[in-house]
């Protein structure tokens, strides 16, 4: 629900245009393109394996890497995980199970292709059926949960994590078995909770390893888009990425 671009400057370009107003866009909000300022040096939030579930050495590298670039350009980076983390994952995946049974996986199974009617097989069987007054609980831990990462982003206006907590997969994964996709999923839980409490993040290269990109993953306050690029402008600088070449027939 974002632009997506080679260079940071073209998502400024791409992100200022989304957010002009829509009449049939029911969320759209008149928040600023440029937010307060925040007390200098920026305070950053470092998890390299957030929620503790185990992370890929070349991941964590990156992280930690990303982290002192930062360092270097004045931001003031800590080890610290946002609060309840796991607890939101689990929010993501027992609100979105559930909205999704209730109105999106007829659609699927109607006019879905296969790849994306086996995915949301998968997550309609890992999701537990829930009851109104459960799913009313489950929506309101969402608003604990917000409550308690914006009083984070008081003290780390940033949060720098991985995008997944291991290397790219092959294209295809995501067509595997149920382990394979438990272990998609775990290896992907970093965006998990940005998307469940409405917080911007951003996905930025870090180099090439092992003939693969590897990237970090920045998260702000609600409607912080503003510090994510600043941030994200001082990783591009110090890690060039190869030109993509044409499609070739």
């Amino acid at each position: 629900q974002g632009p997506l671009a080679r260079r940071v400057r073209d998502l400024r370009l791409g992100l200022a245009a989304m957010a002009q107003f829509d009449p049939r866009d029911p969320w759209w909000a008149p928040a600023p393109l440029q937010g307060l300022p925040v007390k200098r040096p920026i305070r950053v939030a470092m998890s390299a394996d957030p929620g503790g579930l185990g992370v890929a050495p070349s991941v964590a590298a990156a992280i930690r890497q990303a982290a002192g670039w930062l360092a270097e350009a004045g931001y003031v980076v800590e080890e610290k995980e946002p609060p309840d983390f796991l607890a939101a994952v689990d929010a993501w995946r027992t609100i979105l199970g559930t909205e999704t049974r209730l109105g999106m996986l007829p659609m699927i199974e109607k006019y879905g292709d296969k790849a994306v009617q086996h995915m949301a097989r998968y997550f309609d069987k890992l999701t537990p059926s829930l009851d109104l007054p459960s799913f009313g609980k489950a929506l309101a831990s969402r608003s604990t949960l917000l409550r308690a990462w914006m009083l984070f982003f008081e003290e780390y206006p940033l949060v720098l994590m991985p995008v997944s907590c291991e290397p790219p997969f092959p294209a295809g994964y995501d067509q595997g078995d149920d382990d394979t996709l438990d272990r998609l999923v775990t290896a992907q839980r970093p965006q998990f909770p940005p998307a469940c409490l409405g917080l911007p993040g951003i996905s930025v290269p870090t180099g090439i390893v092992e003939g693969l990109p590897m990237g970090v993953q920045l998260i702000a306050g609600r409607f912080r888009e503003d510090l994510l690029l600043d941030a994200a402008e001082i990783i591009e600088a110090r890690a060039p990425m190869p030109t993509p070449l044409d499609p070739r027939p």
